[in-house]
């Protein structure tokens, strides 16, 4: 692995913080909201499901096993330091204070040969097919960060990722959090795509073109789809269903039904409006059995059956919408 150059970053960080360009406003842009429907034509079901940090092994091996006997491509954004072994761990630093070595909210990735078989995963899923996205690296809450924080953090996923073989496009943000300082660092790397807007309206996708130093870049925002338990408007996420579930007394012994009968009615809308179904889940999620696991697969075997179905990237959902 590379090594570290937060010398260089920190010093970076520093002239910055004290020429007072962390916040300045020298990029402009604009958003523009395009119903789906104008680029998706009746009797097709287009699915995008997604898989979020990406550390657990076995469910490396589970899903890449699915993935090849099925003919499903999925995108997994992963998370930076899950390809970082503990005992490196100060090879990453936080964002917002450079001097702090070793820390992340959500670990490392364990022995050298975990991450060797993490990366080892990560380019067969490539090799499928599937795309590789970005989760960023400590999955911290960056709602406040300014372009130099955002700027470093992406540099970091750059370098500790830099064994994938194919450029990372798409990028959803830890907790959903992000801010408008993070367009030019994006177009600076060569992102095109976000899977992060939390949106009552999900049949509509959005168009960001900015103009930083003099170079204008282009990307589509995807929003979450949610759906409505009893009271509670919950992001349809096996994350969100699993804490609604819990909070509510749901029986576990119903989840696994429960989460299958959720994804086909939100399958049948979308193929009633000409719009993606977008499925998003987490490798952690293990509980009650594997409940939402399951019925993730399971939901997927059945939109095989039930529609003319294709499962594409977010690389190729953005396409999609581009050429219309």
């Amino acid at each position: 692995m590379k090594k570290k150059v937060s010398a260089l970053i920190f010093n970076v960080f520093l002239i910055c913080l004290s020429a007072g360009f962390i916040r300045s406003e020298d990029f402009s842009y604009r958003m523009e909201t395009f119903p789906y429907n104008q680029s998706f034509d009746s009797g097709t079901l287009y699915v995008v499901v997604s898989f979020d940090g990406c550390k657990e092994l076995d469910k490396w091996q589970d899903i890449i096993s699915f993935s090849k006997t099925n003919d499903i491509k999925f995108t997994f954004f992963i998370s930076a330091v899950y390809f970082i072994p503990q005992a490196d761990k100060t090879i990453y630093f936080n964002p917002v204070n450079p001097i702090q070595e070793g820390v992340s909210n959500i670990g490392f990735g364990g022995t050298d040969q975990s991450v060797s078989q993490r990366k080892a995963y990560v380019l067969e899923a490539e090799a499928l097919g599937s795309e590789i996205g970005s989760h960023l690296c400590g999955h911290f809450d960056a709602k406040t960060w300014d372009k130099e924080d955002w700027r470093i953090e992406f540099d970091e996923f750059a370098e500790i990722c830099s064994f994938l073989t194919v450029p990372v496009k798409s990028v959803r943000f830890p907790y959903l959090a992000m801010n408008k300082y993070v367009y030019p660092v994006m177009g600076l790397h060569g992102f095109t795509s976000i899977v992060s807007v939390d949106e009552d309206e999900f049949d509509k996708y959005n168009r960001v073109t900015i103009n930083n130093e003099g170079e204008n870049y282009s990307f589509l925002e995807f929003p979450m789809g949610s759906v409505q338990e009893g009271k509670s408007r919950v992001l349809m996420m096996d994350y969100n269903f699993f804490v609604h579930d819990k909070n509510n007394g749901v029986n576990p012994q119903d989840i696994e039904q429960k989460t299958i009968d959720t994804y086909l009615k939100e399958a049948a809308s979308a193929f009633a409006h000409n719009r993606p179904l977008l499925i998003s889940h987490h490798f952690s999620v293990n509980d009650f059995d594997n409940a939402y696991w399951n019925a993730m697969k399971k939901s997927l075997l059945t939109l095989k059956e039930k529609y003319p179905v294709k499962f594409i990237t977010v690389s190729e959902l953005t396409r999609k919408c581009q050429s219309k």
